[in-house]
């Protein structure tokens, strides 16, 4: 029966089930879950699998009890890591900060230190807590970070330093379209006619060819009586289909590698 359980969870049997029977399979037999590496190979590939349908709570139980009773040391702040980003994805900052603080450990190293501090960083951010979040950012450089600094500008609805933060990340033309809409918004809502003007002239063209065009269009064209106030802005916005406002996707964190890519 060990046999099939690991051939189910481990070789990847599992997934030509339903969502519904593998979830009760592996309630079921629990029991059968080998200790060590292979065992937690197994609740990570599930997790894994719950997260890519939002069965987050599902996800979350599962790490919950991996954190809780069967890893120590920095393998117990990986996988609290992981449970972090579980939570935001499920709007619960508060839980992702006291998991992230409860497995803190001193040898993590550079890029699992990283990574926590982010998800900390992001979890702050969603509390309202901005000045918190940003002494946690401090000056480091990561793309990741500069990202995490313009969403929490953003979220603080202070303008001229999201549109700042999204110029750094905006290098060139080439420039992702979203990256380039949102750094005109945040110009646009800092009332900075003058470099509204020069990001109009430099990206009209490389915008034309995006699903962003008909809403970089909106937000960059001159007013009569200059730059739109905030509340006009948001409800022209709204009136864009292709337009959605900035914020950092959790699962950016990870792009299309799966939860477990958090290491």
């Amino acid at each position: 029966m060990r046999g099939i359980f690991k051939e189910l969870f481990f070789d990847g049997a599992a997934e030509k089930l339903s969502f519904v029977t593998a979830i009760a399979l592996f309630d079921e037999f629990r029991s059968l879950l080998p200790p060590g590496e292979t065992g937690d190979e197994m609740i990570r590939k599930l997790a894994d699998r719950l997260v890519a349908v939002d069965l987050l709570d599902r996800a979350a139980l599962l790490l919950e009890r991996q954190v809780q009773f069967r890893v120590t040391g920095v393998d117990r702040a990986r996988i609290g890591a992981r449970l972090a980003l579980v939570y935001l994805l499920d709007r619960q900052p508060q839980k992702a900060i006291d998991v992230l603080r409860d497995t803190q450990v001193t040898d993590a190293g550079r890029d699992l230190n990283g990574q926590r501090r982010r998800l900390e960083e992001r979890a702050l951010t969603d509390l309202g807590k901005v000045n918190e979040a940003m002494l946690l950012l401090g000056t480091d450089t990561l793309p990741e970070t500069k990202q995490l600094r313009a969403a929490v500008y953003w979220r603080a609805q202070d303008w001229g330093n999201a549109a700042t933060a999204l110029s750094d990340l905006v290098p060139g033309p080439d420039a992702g379209a979203r990256l380039v809409l949102d750094w005109a918004t945040a110009l646009t809502l800092a009332g900075d006619e003058r470099t509204l003007v020069r990001v109009r002239q430099r990206y009209t063209g490389p915008m034309s060819s995006t699903a962003y065009k008909d809403a970089f269009s909106l937000i960059t064209t001159p007013r009569e009586r200059g730059v739109m106030d905030a509340s006009a802005v948001r409800q022209q916005i709204q009136q864009a289909e292709q337009f959605k406002t900035f914020i950092v996707d959790y699962k950016d964190m990870i792009g299309e590698k799966p939860l477990s890519a958090i290491n």
